[in-house]
């Protein structure tokens, strides 16, 4: 045989390649050290554990903490690891002359493999080669379980093409096997792949394949590039399978008087569009990049885990912390496709993790705050006789908002009437609440709470009525809006003795520069509450003696529209500064915490009660190294007489 010598320079490429070619070997080697139930449970079980504590901590928590606290918390744990990686990487190449990297001459002979390099040669016998691994670039000659021979297939003689360099190894190896003592006779085995960006020739996975690569996957670990060579037919099945458990499931958890929603299909094509995009993405971003196809298979794997997070999501209650929990489904699945892309390429993808958890926080966050629902069935709103608290149907939604925004004026009706107004000899104080962002939940609980303390300390729990827009509860309470508290400042007058009886208004929602507060309701037509408008219905009503606080951002706004001797403002800002806290994830504003929480129930009046919040928050934004809000205050000299005279 005349020797084939192979004259060639090694890179650190050539090594990066090497690197995938020997994880691909461990993850085919049935010497893998097996899974690990009893590591996995642990894995799990401390996982729920710091979850648990965290939303715990959360809903807790006087202050608070909001979600993007979390999504940064990730995103540096994923840098600092990144970081960390390539400093690794950069850190192992091995030495650019040294006896791995650097100008070589490979001659392959009967008697065995001959290696020549600078100040370096060696010679591996033909019996010590286990098998072959055969790129679209090199070809790997293992000669031991964890090491191996690098030939680049650029630097092959003219007319030897690499598979015939494969059948001569293996035909060299054969022979050799053959004139050795038979207990070391065998037949090397051929590993023949092909890198992600190639074209594939491996074989489509089988159920069983997939079932295996599934379980891997959602426990976190890696598996061979062929597992996911799905064939259409499995993409398809379990795809179909999914969308039927779906639908099943809606079903079953729905009545007899359940209506089809069409926009669930239409929400169901917008997240898996949206998967889809991030995966594409995912393989753009790895290195090698990969075809769309191949990251594809990792959607099919995640489905079955998305229908489940979606059932759970179904049976748990809107408020319980539904916002961290959706984080933490689509930081599992970012964990997943990360595994998914590391095995097709043999290395670890850290951009494809941070990207994929960026644009699927960016999916999430949009499907929640625009209610893209995959329900595909609702209880019927009119068979239960409630037109829109029991159907988050758009259509349905929409349909019944007329009759909804009627039938307010008789429930607020209905409440005034039940004030029991007995001649009194003494001046009563009665109390309005408005929360008027339905979105959030913060300003319904700040009115909540402002209702029992200022019920507590001025005696209004008789005469109390709130108008509240809050998304999780749409019929216990009137809905808030401007007509609506026109309409109610004017049936609580006529209970009132207006010239002597005081009204406490509590106002909380977002507020604008210009002195409007905010309104809406799960798109129901509402119009903001402006600063004057609000001074015209009190006139209206008639009602001489006003208490009235504003929690919102340019609170200030309203101190001069409403400025009088027989009228309180206090304000949770000034007329040019927003103030703090105003987040879903809140029970109570900054100012709510400091003014009805913890400064109303303690002092003797509403002046010191303000002052002891203006000093709370005053700390808190030092602390926090905020712009101040600055709080501001009108006290009508005429009113503070009339409280202490009462």
């Amino acid at each position: 045989m005349t020797p084939i010598e192979i004259i060639s320079t090694l890179t650190a490429a050539d090594w990066r390649a090497y690197q995938m070619a020997w994880a691909a070997r461990m993850q085919r080697s049935t010497k893998a050290a097996p899974f690990s139930l009893k590591t996995f449970l642990i894995v799990a079980f401390v996982s729920f554990a710091l979850a648990t504590v965290l939303s715990t901590w959360v809903r807790t928590s006087d202050g608070g903490v909001p979600i993007i606290a979390f999504v940064l918390g990730a995103a540096l744990a994923v840098g600092t690891m990144f970081v960390a990686q390539r400093r690794l990487q950069k850190n192992a190449l091995p030495d650019s002359e040294g006896t791995i990297l650097g100008q070589s001459l490979i001659r392959l002979e009967e008697d065995g493999i001959h290696i020549q390099k600078q100040g370096a040669s060696s010679t591996f016998s033909w019996t010590k080669l286990q098998s072959t691994t055969l790129t679209t670039e090199h070809l790997f000659l293992w000669v031991d379980r964890v090491a191996g021979l690098i030939v680049p297939l650029r630097d092959l003689p003219s007319g030897l093409t690499p598979s015939a360099l494969n059948d001569e190894v293996a035909r060299l190896s054969e022979s050799s096997a053959r004139m050795d003592a038979p207990s070391l006779q065998r037949s090397p085995r051929q590993l023949t792949v092909k890198t992600a960006n190639a074209d594939s020739t491996e074989p489509n996975a089988s159920w069983s394949d997939f079932a295996r690569a599934c379980v891997r996957l959602w426990t976190l670990r890696t598996v061979a590039p062929d597992a996911l060579n799905l064939p259409d037919r499995i993409s398809i099945v379990v795809v179909i399978a999914c969308f039927v458990a779906m639908f099943a499931t809606d079903w079953t958890l729905t009545d007899a008087s359940r209506e089809f929603a069409p926009y669930g299909v239409l929400a169901c094509c917008w997240y898996g569009l949206a998967m889809l995009f991030v995966a594409w993405v995912s393989g753009r971003v790895s290195e090698p990049k990969i075809p769309f196809w191949r990251v594809a298979a990792l959607i099919v794997v995640f489905l079955p885990i998305a229908v489940i997070a979606r059932l759970l999501f179904s049976l748990w209650p809107q408020d319980s912390m539904w916002l961290m929990s959706a984080f933490i489904v689509t930081f599992y699945a970012a964990l997943i496709l990360e595994r998914g892309v590391r095995s097709l390429t043999m290395r670890a993808q850290p951009w494809a993790l941070v990207a994929s958890m960026l644009l699927a926080t960016l999916i999430v966050w949009p499907g929640q705050q625009f209610y893209l629902s995959t329900q595909f069935f609702y209880p019927n709103p009119e068979a239960d006789g409630d037109l829109i608290a029991e159907s988050a149907s758009f259509l349905e939604h929409r349909r019944a908002a007329e009759a909804t925004l009627f039938a307010q004026a008789n429930r607020i009706q209905d409440e005034v009437d039940a004030f029991d107004v007995a001649t009194q000899s003494m001046p009563r104080s009665f109390f309005i609440g408005f929360a008027g962002m339905g979105e959030q939940r913060v300003f319904a609980g700040e009115i909540a709470l402002a209702e029992q303390v200022i019920g507590k300390k001025f005696g209004t729990q008789p005469w109390s009525i709130t108008l509240v827009n809050d998304r999780r509860d749409l019929h216990s309470h009137p809905l808030a809006s401007p007509t609506a508290l026109r309409y109610t400042l004017a049936a609580v007058a006529e209970k009132m003795d207006t010239k002597r009886d005081v009204l406490f208004l509590s106002l909380s929602s977002h507020g604008s520069p210009n002195g409007e507060l905010s309104v809406s309701n799960w798109g129901l037509p509402l119009n903001n509450l402006s600063a004057r408008e609000l001074a015209a219905a009190l006139d209206e009503s008639g009602i001489q003696w006003r208490v009235i606080i504003v929690s919102a951002c340019y609170a200030g706004t309203f101190i001069e529209p409403l400025r009088n001797d027989n009228t309180i403002v206090i304000a949770a800002s000034a007329a040019d500064r927003t103030s703090f806290g105003c987040s879903d994830d809140r029970d109570l504003t900054y100012f709510g915490e400091a003014f009805y929480r913890d400064a109303l129930s303690r002092a003797p009046d509403l002046r010191q009660a303000f002052e002891t919040a203006q000093h709370l928050i005053a700390e808190r934004e030092a602390l926090e190294e905020i712009e101040p809000s600055k709080p501001e205050a009108h006290f009508g000299p005429a009113i503070e007489a009339h409280l202490r005279s009462m």
